[in-house]
């Protein structure tokens, strides 16, 4: 999933843009999450870092270049650019003849947006994040599942799948990732034969990624993951899943 970030120092543009990206996240059905609408660019690399630092996620950013604060936009895409150099990247001024400013730092922006056109505000937006949804998914850095709801297709980088779990409405499957648990077409046995060996059978409900895997009770015959959750395991599934894990080289405590 895509993080989408809004640093803008008038608070009134702020809430416009802010709502404008979420409405385009609905209609669109873009597979994206507002993650901070701000005005203090402090503010947005923490959040942006520590989200990075967890998930590994690359961002959409959208900055005002003046923000009236100890560092500009273009100083804060430069900060940016430090741990996220795949993100996505589009400027806001009101001032177009800062245009090239942007290409003079090299921070490889998606779009530079002049604010005096403001009907114009909402349709590059939207262009830029449909580029953005296409895009990240090719360049992700291991490999992607797909999973259908309603007409969406979501994507989900594999490594970021903690546990696929049975729904109690039929043909459909239950997946937790590090952004919660979603709910999609799809049947357990279809899953296995897509994903790599680091995911186990370990129950007839349930799959988990070995990776993700905190804890393993023999006594109560559950394993926690590393986000607190819990599944069960069955004999075979737990030998299936010890194996996997010796195989694999990594360790859990048990």
């Amino acid at each position: 999933m895509l993080s989408v970030y809004i640093c803008e120092d008038n608070l009134l543009h702020l809430n416009l843009y802010k709502t404008m990206i979420e409405n385009l996240i609905i209609m669109e059905e873009y597979d994206m999450t507002l993650r901070a609408a701000v005005s203090d660019p402090d503010e947005l690399l923490f959040l942006a870092k520590q989200e990075r630092t967890r998930f590994c996620n690359s961002g959409f950013y959208l900055l005002d270049i003046e923000l009236n604060s100890h560092m500009n936009g273009l100083e804060l895409a430069q900060r940016i650019r430090e741990f996220d150099s795949r993100g996505f990247i589009v400027f806001l001024t009101a001032h177009s003849e800062l245009a090239l400013s942007p290409y003079k730092y090299h921070l490889e922006i998606m779009d530079f947006i002049p604010k005096e056109k403001p009907w114009h505000i909402g349709l590059r937006l939207r262009m830029c994040l449909d580029t953005a949804s296409q895009r990240y998914y090719k360049q992700a850095p291991s490999p992607i599942v797909t999973f259908k709801t309603g007409c969406r297709t979501i994507c989900i980088e594999e490594h970021a799948i903690l546990l696929i779990a049975s729904s109690f409405t039929p043909h459909k499957i239950l997946v937790t990732d590090h952004n919660g648990v979603r709910e999609f077409y799809g049947t357990l046995k279809s899953c296995s034969e897509l994903l790599s060996s680091d995911f186990v059978r370990c129950h007839k409900a349930f799959i988990v990624n070995i990776r993700h895997i905190a804890t393993i009770n023999h006594t109560t015959m559950t394993i926690t993951l590393t986000n607190g959750d819990s599944c069960m395991v069955s004999s075979r599934g737990l030998r299936q899943v010890l194996n996997a894990i010796h195989d694999s080289g990594s360790s859990v405590a048990k």
